[in-house]
């Protein structure tokens, strides 16, 4: 219906939502490890079980699969640990490596996020 129709927007909003949530992710795994340095497990599925279900609710599953925002950012994390790999400065080697960790480190979460959000299609 009209009165409904901007909630056919929200596929194009997910990439952003999901760019938010790996950010604080990685920040409050960053604040838990520094504080406990023993084994810490922390996890929070809300975002991915939520998106699902308003995907699957509004029929918007197709539309956001079409973004292939996943597949997007997975090139650009390619692209991005390449052109760092090729960047062969002797001073900034230290930099360059950390650069380099902190990028996985985000890829990991961005897969991690994808895993959920797959995972959690099953229940809807």
């Amino acid at each position: 219906s009209k009165e409904n129709g901007h909630l056919k927007l929200l596929a194009i909003l997910i990439p952003i939502l999901s760019i938010s949530y790996v950010q604080y992710m990685i920040t409050v795994k960053e604040k838990t490890t520094k504080r406990n340095r023993d084994t810490v497990v922390f996890t929070d599925d809300g975002l991915p079980i939520g998106v699902t279900y308003l995907l699957k609710v509004l029929k918007l599953e197709a539309e956001f699969d079409s973004l292939r925002w996943f597949d997007s950012v997975n090139k650009k994390f390619f692209e991005q640990e390449q052109s760092l790999m090729q960047t062969n400065v002797s001073s900034d080697d230290n930099t360059n490596k950390l650069a380099i960790r902190r990028l996985r480190m985000y890829q990991k979460e961005f897969e991690l996020l994808y895993c959920s959000l797959i995972s959690a299609r099953v229940f809807f």
